[in-house]
């Protein structure tokens, strides 16, 4: 009997994701569990449709799509997941909601080069967050730190870069903030926060409780984490590249009209002119044609026969006017005189 139906762990799962990312990444994990008896298997799926994420079936986990779509900074993407169980003789699901806001690395995110190699730094990672949350508090009491992304800059020294978006207070984090716009705290304020000056890339005092060794704090531009580049926009998305698009396009489309314009006069002045020209030859040929019919009569029938033209000489003179022959007079049949001959012809 299937008499539970999945339950979640939570009502609202949220999460935060950088604008440009690109890589597979995994956002957040929803999990539901199911009271019948164990090894009924629960899937989850997408209710909502949307372009950038894929949730997983087994895991519960929610990855960046990889497409070329991309959310704007600022972008919150708010979905509705179900957890199906594989109950006999039918199945039951519920649902739950999920949110993503998506935030910009080059204004939103600073970065620490701390002493440590890779595994040491992941291992520490979900208790560097808590520690540098509490970091901040004094300025923000209700404030999230998330991780971004992180590079190996120095093997041999085990120094690694790491770099976190903060964000002021959890109001986005319940369901009754689904309208609210979420809070991110600017790069620069986190490097006036964590630096121990303006002017100075050491780590603040407020570092120093941290699990690992802080060395320095630097800009996202400055930390060369990987992907850094990907977080300018491409030229053709910027303002002045636009501006260009756009006159490249007027500038072209006024080149094409010249263009067209300028071939349909070049063929409307050469078919005048060789329409003039063919009139005039014509008319040459028709003046020449008719002064020859006048001049040059067709000849008559040697044995008294009504006048016909000769239709070898029209043959050989293509000059002939043919208008003259269909008006000469024909001969007058009706009283021509018929003999038969031996030869089964017929004289007239």
């Amino acid at each position: 009997i299937n008499e539970f139906y999945p339950t979640f762990g939570q009502t609202f799962y949220y999460g935060e994701m950088a604008y440009n990312e690109k890589r597979a990444i995994t956002i957040l994990t929803i999990n539901a569990i199911d009271g019948d008896a164990t090894g009924n298997l629960v899937t989850y799926s997408m209710v909502t449709t949307q372009d950038y994420y894929d949730l997983q079936a087994r895991s519960g986990n929610l990855l960046r799509r990889i497409t070329e779509k991309r959310p704007v900074a600022g972008q919150k993407t708010i979905m509705t997941a179900k957890a199906t169980d594989s109950g006999s003789p039918s199945t039951q699901s519920s649902t739950t909601y999920v949110r993503v806001d998506a935030y910009d690395p080059s204004s939103q995110t600073a970065c620490i080069r701390f002493a440590a190699s890779e595994n040491k730094f992941l291992n520490t990672l979900s208790t560097l967050l808590t520690e540098l949350t509490a970091s901040i508090q004094s300025s923000y009491p209700n404030n999230r730190v998330g991780y971004y992304k992180s590079r190996v800059i120095n093997a041999a020294n085990n120094w690694i870069v790491a770099c976190f978006y903060a964000v002021e207070d959890r109001s986005t984090d319940v369901t009754s903030g689904f309208d609210l716009k979420k809070p991110f705290i600017s790069s620069d304020r986190l490097l006036n926060l964590w630096r121990l000056s303006q002017t100075s890339e050491q780590p603040s005092d407020r570092l120093n409780s941290l699990s690992l060794t802080a060395l320095l704090v630097q800009s996202h531009a400055a930390s060369k984490v990987e992907g850094d580049t990907s977080s300018v926009l491409p030229w053709w998305q910027q303002p002045w590249g636009i501006a260009v698009l756009v006159c490249s396009c007027i500038l072209g489309a006024g080149l094409l009209a010249v263009s067209i314009y300028g071939i349909y006069a070049c063929a409307t002045k050469s078919g005048s002119a060789v329409g003039a020209a063919g009139y005039s030859k014509f008319a040459t040929s028709a003046a020449t044609n008719s002064s020859y019919a006048n001049t040059h009569p067709p000849a008559s029938s040697s044995n008294n026969q009504s006048s016909t033209p000769n239709k070898t000489n029209r043959v050989q003179n293509p000059t002939w006017n043919n208008r003259n022959w269909l008006t000469t007079p024909q001969p007058d049949l009706a009283s021509a005189r018929i003999t038969p001959v031996d030869s089964g012809q017929i004289r007239v």
